[in-house]
């Protein structure tokens, strides 16, 4: 028994369990979980980041552009007389 556990070692001396309190088990638990979930929003958070940028490049490469893809509206043939 180490501070209230009980390890349960093999024939070579090698940990093979832990006998605890279910309490001390769901704090490790609960520690490791908000851990897990504080990386992975860490990859999320990096991973809009890099969609952001790449949404910024295009629209970058499009206001750079905008003389080229300017949109023109014209009236149709024949309208004209029709709108006096």
């Amino acid at each position: 028994m180490i501070g209230g556990r009980f390890i349960i070692i093999d024939d070579s001396g090698n940990p093979k369990a832990v006998l605890m309190d279910y309490k001390e088990f769901e704090n490790l638990m609960v520690e490791k979980v908000a851990g897990d979930l504080a990386r992975n929003l860490a990859e999320v958070q990096e991973i809009n980041q890099e969609i952001t940028r790449a949404q910024m490049d295009d629209l970058k490469i499009e206001v750079e552009n905008e003389e080229t893809n300017r949109i023109r509206v014209e009236p149709l043939p024949g309208l004209d007389s029709e709108l006096d």
